[in-house]
């Protein structure tokens, strides 16, 4: 039946090659418009609950994402010529399309005046002249303000700090590059020619890893290609069977970008890999098929097509069930590469199937047989292989165990973590800045929180018990020196600054234990058009924010750094409010439970069903059985090799061992197919079989075994660390499994002689 349909295939290979053609050609055009997506929305899936907590944070309180800007002045900030350029800087800014809010020295809110006459206004005019004497008022307002001392003006007076809202928008990610490029040009104009100024942020780092993906996509596509495609011509010594594989790759590779794009998904850190791995794996089963008509050049078209489509459909599905099983994921990238991996690799076997049909039913093509062991170097190295296995199958099968209790040990010390800006190469402008940062002014990075009082009646958040135990959780937080935070700001500050105003000269900054008193200065501060208590408070007084400025960490620092400060809540809130964590570094943190979750849960699914396949393709549990070790030995090992190196799980690596044993069991399969062949042609001698399987698919199993690493191996040259470890790992794991799969293998193979066929054991 299925030998019918391909000599139907090779029959009507013009209209079958045209169909191709016309649906890569219109899916090029979505496949054109995929750009590049990393934010915090495409790493969860839609409705989670995280996330659905950070976007009512944003409803209440506005966008987190700040725009953190150091001027340094090396004169002082308080100097009349500088206090000018950065109100020229920060009136510019706020004209900039895309930012919601500028906050800076020169229009910081001063509270003046007492009960009564309580006045907010900006620290500086908008316009007009400014004296020496200007400067030195200003400095005097600001070291007397509890509030603002040490917020907008650092490092012994020389860092002005500037903060840039980001607007909240539904495409934030699209359009952040602009915003920051209209940035950086008013920054270019006004301040760069007589300041050293530094830039950092979340969106800034995310820029930096937008910037780096799409720059990168399109040269690790092109370069796989020449590296693949390069070494193909060598094995095949021929240009034809390099067309015939690069032609069906390239439509399956166009076919799924534009698949990809036409569903309205963007590249990302994790989908960067996704051409490379469809060139590699594509390129696989064309060498495969190739290889298999190289070998029979003599028997019909169909039959010879027909005959190895069998294992290249086994191996297709295997692999497409080995990267669907990331679907299971709650990272949503993870997810969506898992499918469109799946798709891409469905496709490739697809238009290999169809170009090489259309291949076969040429009488131009001539494919060089491979050479006897005799005198081939790489068919005598197979043969060398299999040999030394089945006749040290003991040796070898130790040995491998005892690479694998090494790996274990190697494992126990693998940590799951991400850090954001530490996949950005050492001297990136952005990890620069932001060194730079935090060596002049301290943490800067704010991690939000939200106080809710559990009475839900009017303005229970101006309750004086609940502002003095804010006050008193602020004071405790930044008095811990452990945890590196030194400055925080909630309506508490604010509240004791209002109360320091009003009650005159000697008045503490602090929150009074006054219902009547707070209530009176709030309502004169909210009367006020230049108030900024919705950005503390909502409009009912029930959900209070507090901002704390923490050192840049990674999610587990976060995670841990939460932890303690929602213990030190518990001793000094009060009982009748909750602290809950907000805003995105919560969200980050949370990335940690998915990547964990993605690995076992992937995983799990791979292992079981990939070989609930092989036991229908064999229709023999004891042959599966068999397979299991030298699939899982490479998972093994490059997991050993992560804890000894230090190398994280985290959103890039998670993905490592559902790819590993999709990939890897395509060249079990072929070997066992051929063995379980060779097994019955020889009379049940499994020493001959492994000899045998191993001229017969050794050579293509050697040859893509060869392909992936080389395409694995060009993501070393990215610039993003986690793809570099993604690429070290996965080529690693190739090598693995080609000496798992013609050394362990048939080892184990001969060891315990599996009866099959009906064929006797020797």
């Amino acid at each position: 039946m299925l030998e019918n349909f391909v000599a139907h295939l090779i029959r009507r290979r013009w209209a079958w090659l045209a169909s191709l053609i016309v649906v890569t050609a219109a899916l090029a055009v979505p496949a054109a418009r995929v750009g590049v997506d990393n934010a915090v929305e495409v790493w969860f899936v839609k409705g989670d609950p995280a996330l659905a907590a950070y976007h009512r944070f944003q409803e209440t309180f506005g966008n987190d994402e700040v725009v953190v800007v150091g001027i340094v002045a090396e004169r002082g900030v308080f100097e009349a010529t500088t206090l000018d350029r950065l109100r020229t800087l920060t009136t510019r800014l706020e004209a900039v399309a895309g930012v919601a809010r500028v906050l800076s020295v020169s229009n910081v809110r001063l509270l003046e005046g007492g009960l009564g006459t309580l006045e907010v206004r900006p620290a500086l005019p908008p316009s007009g002249p400014i004296t020496a004497a200007d400067a030195a008022a200003l400095k005097a307002r600001i070291d007397a303000d509890p509030l603002l001392r040490e917020r907008v003006v650092k490092g012994d007076g020389k860092v002005a700090l500037l903060f840039a809202q980001m607007a909240s928008m539904a495409d934030i990610d699209q359009k952040r590059n602009g915003v920051l490029a209209e940035i950086e040009k008013v920054l270019a104009e006004v301040v760069r020619p007589h300041h050293t100024v530094h830039v950092a942020g979340i969106g800034v780092i995310y820029d930096a890893l937008n910037q780096i993906s799409q720059k990168e996509a399109g040269l690790f596509m092109g370069l796989s290609f020449l590296v693949i495609f390069g070494l193909l011509g060598p094995f095949f010594r021929g240009v034809k069977p390099v067309l015939i594989a690069a032609g069906a790759v390239a439509c399956a590779l166009i076919m799924t970008r534009g698949l990809f794009g036409l569903f309205g998904h963007d590249d990302n850190m994790v989908t960067l890999t996704l051409p490379v791995l469809i060139i590699v794996l594509g390129v696989a089963e064309a060498v495969h098929i190739l290889r298999h008509r190289a070998a029979h050049p003599n028997d019909p078209p169909a039959k010879v097509l027909a005959e190895i489509l069998i294992p290249c459909a086994f191996t297709s599905i295997t692999t497409v069930v080995g990267f669907g099983s990331l679907v299971t994921s709650k990272v949503a990238v993870v997810a969506d590469f898992g499918l469109f991996a799946a798709i891409g690799i469905a496709l490739a076997f697809v238009s290999t199937t169809i170009v090489t049909a259309f291949a076969f039913g040429s009488k131009n093509l001539q494919l060089r047989p491979p050479a006897p062991p005799e005198t081939g170097r790489l068919e005598g190295l197979l043969l060398w292989c299999s040999r030394f296995a089945t006749r040290n199958k003991e040796r070898v099968i130790a040995g491998s165990c005892l690479i694998v209790l090494l790996a274990g040990w190697g494992m126990m010390r693998v940590e799951t973590d991400t850090f954001s800006i530490g996949f950005l190469p050492d001297d990136h402008l952005v990890r620069t800045d932001s060194d730079a940062l935090e060596r002049l002014i301290g943490p800067y990075t704010p991690l939000e929180f939200v106080i809710t009082t559990r009475d839900r009646t009017a303005e229970t958040g101006k309750d004086p018990s609940v502002l003095r135990g804010i006050e008193a959780f602020q004071r405790a937080l930044e008095a811990d020196a452990s945890l590196g935070i030194q400055d925080t700001l909630s309506a508490a500050d604010v509240t004791a600054r209002l109360h320091q105003l009003s009650g005159g000269d000697g008045t503490p900054y602090e929150v009074p234990n006054n219902a009547a008193m707070i209530a009176q200065d709030l309502e004169v501060y909210g009367s006020d058009p230049d108030n900024q208590a919705r950005d503390l408070a909502d409009g009912s007084w029930n959900r209070l924010r507090l901002t704390v400025a923490v050192p840049v960490l990674s999610a587990k620092g976060y995670a841990q750094l939460i932890e303690r400060i929602e213990a030190i809540a518990k001793t000094t809130l009060p009982a009748s409010v909750s602290l809950e964590p907000s805003g995105y570094l919560p969200l980050y943190v949370k990335m940690i439970d998915y990547v964990v979750e993605s690995q076992v849960s992937s995983f799990g699914w791979a292992f079981l069903l990939v070989f609930l396949l092989m036991a229908l393709l064999f229709r023999s549990w004891k042959l599966t059985a068999l397979a299991i070790p030298p699939n899982i030995y490479p998972c093994f090992v490059i997991l050993g090799v992560m804890g000894v190196l230090g190398i994280h799980l985290d959103i890039a690596t998670a993905t490592i061992t559902s790819i590993v044993t999709g990939i890897i069991v395509d060249d079990t399969i072929h070997y066992l197919h051929s063995y379980r062949i060779e097994l019955a042609r020889h009379e049940g001698d499994h020493a001959l079989a492994a000899d045998a399987a191993a001229l017969t698919t050794g050579r293509s199993v050697m040859m893509s075994s060869a392909l992936f690493f080389a395409g694995f191996s060009i993501l070393l040259f990215a610039s993003v660390k986690s793809i570099v470890y993604f690429g070290l790992l996965t080529a690693l794991a190739m090598v693995v499994g080609v000496i798992s799969d013609l050394f362990l293998l048939p080892a184990m193979l001969v060891a315990l002689k599996p009866k099959l066929n009906g064929a006797p054991r020797r």
